[in-house]
């Protein structure tokens, strides 16, 4: 992005990825940037908390090839890729018995050799796997009405007992959402991207330090190395005119000089341009707060009403501490469900267990899980239960996404949830900032 907005302030509410990279890529263009952030430290919804296991992920993400918004961001903030992500080929080995490894190799050929040499899988369920690949890039790319996943996954002839061990744990694990109320193109969109990707699109990349120094805290030295500033603990409450411009009502300071736990209008800013990359829950307040610009807003309203009408869904994270490195291969691991579903080995006797699209998950019952499923490890030493209780909205089909315009002049949404391809993703929310970012260029020019 060109050096464009010399002379516009911008605020940008959320130090998650979408506010990141909105941010960096505002700076890039040259714009006076100022983040907002409510927590004590950058992330959002993908960040790095400390307890008594020491410096955890609040969940687990996993990066694929495709994310090209992301890691040309990385590069951006100069942050090598292979020292902060373990690149793997995508290892699928369920309990039951399914074993699939997708090689990388050009012209989706990976796909095709993962099928013939999978165990765990009849004649009919090789054949159900080829046609499902030509059938994804159908239901992605095209204008075919959309359903629910396992509708579509049924009008493409997928065996039930094919569905329940491999499209039913995937479409929960990348949608957050259950099979049986997913969006068929949301679901293809990732298919296509990751299982039947081809090359060096191929594969995942699983973070191999702690989620914090993948970006978040990178982007936030970077941000304050190019002029940018940066304020934790920095709750904004309502959005308010001021002559063409917006100044931001803050409940908690933001520095030194603001004490009153009251909303507090920042002193000595008012901004042309605000981003709000909150989570979604948190817009709709936001942009009502904000009314005193002008009339009610068709747009605004909206906007207001598609997220009003969201549904969210949580993610259970359990950290588990072995006195021992267990060396697990692959290091990702498919579960029975009971009540873990994905195993992640970060080394060092490290493991993380996720449960997608609920939270009755308890650290006791997956220990015992692990310790049926893998009776040769030791006794693990501790564990820690996160839950994101709204970790990310109900990927349902023709789901009303808002777009980055509110209705408010020079107020502009960014964040995973907003219109695109994607699910809840890290990608979604850098690929919203950096589009957020362009349209207030272009905005501007």
């Amino acid at each position: 992005m060109k050096p464009a907005l010399t002379r516009m302030r911008v605020a940008v509410i959320g130090a998650g990825w979408a506010g990141l990279a909105c941010a960096v890529r505002l700076v890039e263009a040259g714009a006076a940037v100022q983040v907002f952030e409510a927590a004590r430290v950058p992330g959002g919804r993908a960040r790095t908390v400390h307890g008594r296991l020491g410096a955890v992920d609040n969940g687990q993400h996993v990066l694929i090839g495709p994310y090209r918004q992301t890691f040309d961001l990385m590069q951006t903030l100069g942050i090598r890729r292979e020292a902060v992500l373990r690149r793997l080929p995508l290892s699928l080995h369920h309990p039951g018995g399914l074993q699939m490894t997708v090689p990388a190799w050009p012209f989706g050929l990976g796909g095709l050799a993962a099928v013939i040499t999978a165990r765990g899988l009849d004649f009919r369920a090789r054949l159900a796997l080829l046609r499902l690949a030509p059938a994804a890039r159908q239901m992605a790319n095209s204008h075919t009405p959309d359903c629910v996943a396992l509708d579509w996954l049924r009008r493409t002839g997928q065996p039930d007992a094919l569905v329940e061990a491999l499209w039913a744990p995937l479409c929960v694990a990348a949608l957050n959402t259950d099979v049986h109320e997913a969006s068929a193109r949301v679901l293809a969109r990732v298919l296509v991207d990751g299982l039947f990707a081809a090359g060096r699109d191929a594969g995942l990349e699983l973070p191999c330090v702690p989620l914090g120094e993948v970006l978040a805290e990178p982007a936030v030295d970077w941000l304050r190395s190019h002029g940018a500033d940066v304020h934790y603990g920095a709750r904004v409450h309502a959005l308010q005119p001021a002559d063409g411009a917006w100044q931001l009502a803050l409940g908690t300071a933001a520095s030194e000089s603001l004490t009153s736990e009251a909303p507090t209008v920042y002193p000595g800013a008012r901004f042309d341009a605000v981003v709000i990359a909150t989570a979604p829950q948190h817009v709709t307040a936001l942009l009502r707060n904000g009314a005193a610009a002008g009339a009610p807003s068709a747009e605004r309203e909206s906007v207001c009403s598609a997220l009003d009408a969201f549904e969210y869904r949580p993610i259970t994270t359990v950290h588990v501490r072995y006195p021992q490195a267990l060396q697990l291969e692959p290091p990702m691991h498919m579960l029975d469900g009971n009540p873990g579903e994905w195993l992640f080995d970060h080394g060092e006797g490290r493991l993380s267990v996720v449960t997608s699209a609920r939270q009755d998950a308890q650290a006791d019952a997956v220990v015992r899980q692990l310790a049926q499923r893998f009776p040769h490890w030791p006794p693990a030493l501790a564990s820690q239960l996160i839950c994101e209780k709204r970790a990310t909205f109900a990927c349902t089909p023709d789901l009303v996404r808002p777009g980055h315009a509110t209705g408010l002049p020079g107020v502009w949404l960014a964040g995973d949830y907003t219109a695109g391809p994607y699910p809840a993703t890290l990608e979604g929310a850098v690929r919203s900032g950096v589009e957020c970012a362009r349209r207030i260029a272009a905005a501007a020019a």
